[in-house]
Parts: C-alpha cells; sequence; structure tokens
C-alpha cells in the first residue's frame, strides 16, 4: 500500500495541473459519507493499517479522475454458456497488482484484479456478473465531483445483483473522469460508456464486444479526446477484431517497457485477466500474457 501511494504521488507530482492529494481526498470522502459510508470507514482502516495518510488513500480512489493514461484492451463474447470478459490490464510498470477476494457474512463475494489499496476494479462477482474496464478521455472531464470509477466499480462488484442491477447504477451515477465499463453474465452482456454527460451504451455485434480507449457509442458532450490525440487506441482495435487476441507480443495490445520513454510516461501489460461468470470462473496472467500463461484464482 505504502509503495502504490508512492508512485502515485510521483506520479501526480510531475502531472501538470494536478490537484493536491489532500485537498482531493477530502472531497472524496465528502463523495462517500453521503452515498456509501461504509466504504469509507473501510477506507480509513486500510490507511491506518498501512500507516499513510487516509486523504491520500482517498485521493487514490480517484486515480482515473486525476490522472488518466491510455490503458487496456478488452474483449467480450456472448457464447452458449455464458460471457467471457477478456481484458489486458495497461498502467504503470511500477503499480503492483493485487488479487483481493472479499467474503461477506451474509454468503456474497467479490474478487478483484487492483492496486493495493484500491477498493475494486476488474472482478467478478458471486451475483455471477463479470466486470472490465477501459479508460476514455473527453473534454469534459476533470475534477472529484462525481462517483470515482474505481468506487463504482466496487459498488458494482459488491452491491448489485444482475444485468438490470448494474445498468441502473451505471445510469444513475454521476462520474468527472470518462470510462467503459464492461459487463457480462450468463443471460447478457453489455458496455457502458460513462462521462460527465451521461451513459451511452455499445450494443454487443454478433455477440461480441471490443473496446480500447476512444468512445464507441461517443460522448453524450463534449469531446472524445483520446481518438483526436492518440491514434494508438486505434491500432489497438484493429488488431483486436483481426484475432481478438491479447497475446501478440509484436502488436500493440500486448505491451511491454519502452526504454527510450519517460518514467511517467511508461506503460505496460500488467496482467492479462479472463472472467467467465456463470462457471464461475477467473483466470490472470503474472505479466504480460505473452510471457506469462493464466493461473486459476481461487474463489469462494
Amino acid at each position: 500500500m505504502a509503495h502504490t501511494a508512492q508512485v502515485y504521488e510521483r506520479l501526480l507530482a510531475d502531472a501538470p495541473g494536478a490537484p493536491d492529494l489532500a485537498v482531493a481526498g477530502r472531497a472524496v470522502g465528502e463523495r462517500l459519507s453521503e452515498r456509501w459510508p461504509d466504504l469509507l470507514e473501510e477506507i480509513e482502516g486500510i490507511a491506518a493499517g498501512a500507516q499513510v495518510p487516509v486523504e491520500h488513500l482517498l485521493a487514490l480512489q480517484a486515480r482515473t479522475e486525476l490522472l488518466g493514461g491510455a490503458e487496456c484492451s478488452l474483449v467480450a463474447r456472448r457464447g452458449r454458456d455464458g460471457c467471457v470478459v477478456a481484458q489486458n490490464w495497461d498502467w504503470h510498470p511500477d503499480v503492483v497488482p493485487l488479487v483481493w477476494t472479499v467474503e461477506q457474512p451474509d454468503g456474497r463475494w467479490f474478487s478483484t484484479l487492483t492496486e493495493a489499496g484500491m477498493l475494486g476494479k476488474i472482478g467478478l462477482s458471486s451475483a455471477g456478473l463479470g466486470f472490465g474496464l477501459n479508460f476514455l478521455r473527453c473534454s469534459l472531464d476533470g475534477g472529484v465531483r462525481g462517483v470515482p470509477v474505481h468506487i463504482l466499480l466496487r459498488v458494482l462488484l459488491d452491491r448489485t445483483d444482475s444485468l438490470d442491477d448494474a445498468l441502473r447504477l451505471l445510469l444513475e451515477s454521476p462520474v468527472s473522469a470518462s470510462s467503459c465499463i464492461t459487463v457480462g453474465s450468463e443471460r447478457g452482456l453489455l458496455a457502458a460508456e460513462v462521462s460527465p454527460g451521461g451513459c451511452r451504451l455499445v450494443p454487443p455485434l454478433d455477440g461480441r464486444l471490443l473496446h480500447t480507449n476512444h468512445f464507441l457509442a461517443g460522448p453524450p458532450a463534449g469531446e472524445d479526446l483520446e481518438a483526436a490525440e492518440d491514434p494508438s487506441t486505434f491500432a489497438r482495435l484493429q488488431e483486436l477484431g483481426r484475432s481478438e487476441s491479447l497475446t501478440s507480443h509484436a502488436g500493440p495490445v500486448c505491451r511491454h517497457v519502452s526504454a527510450d520513454v519517460p518514467w511517467p510516461d511508461l506503460r505496460a501489460t500488467l496482467a492479462s485477466v479472463v472472467i467467465e461468470p456463470a462457471r464461475p470462473r477467473m483466470r490472470l496472467t503474472d505479466g504480460p500474457p505473452c510471457e506469462s500463461s493464466l493461473r486459476e484464482v481461487p474463489l469462494p
């Protein structure tokens, strides 16, 4: 946890116009106290155990809102045995992935691939729902006035019981940073592009969803900045369309550290994850999938 905090403190220090962590953290705490005070208590407990300032840990829940950066390629498909949601998680190589499984007293559970101190990200729940995440970027993004994307994912994992429940939460939750959240279940598949202007759905095409880091449905308001400024998102989507493969070292989907890139801009595939909600089953790699085999995540 302390290592994660140090990485983000350094990244934010190098980011132009980045807000003060304590100020951002207090704003996130206010949002949580209004809607999910138990999650605020959980973050306070983690911060105390890790001996890091609670405001800093609260701010890290909003790292998408504060820091952005092109990441992640996703393939989801609907089949006879339910949906499969698979993606590569691309982010700064100094961030250490963590698989965290939480069992609740009522028998509910979820398992998430996230970062130390983060309450949720990509994952699978006992409700038979699997979740994927792609960063998006819109001209209206900014600040922490909305529900942080990582908090939204935790609530989806922990507190939704069906595809309809998940969609309802996505439609009613205001955000201040754009992302695409893909949800798969035994009965269906959807991708919701959330942004400050609202939420739009991307329907599967022939039972298949592919996503990288630009809007496919278009933002309801504002402009798609990633599409305008980073063509790599289109190259990765084209590669997925050709092969649906997340493992090719030769292409842009499985990413590796480049020695000629400045430290703040380093990106690599930290893990590849395959989620089968109906079984239920979750597998992942330790590092880029071209160099590591999928391993099973033990589930309750």
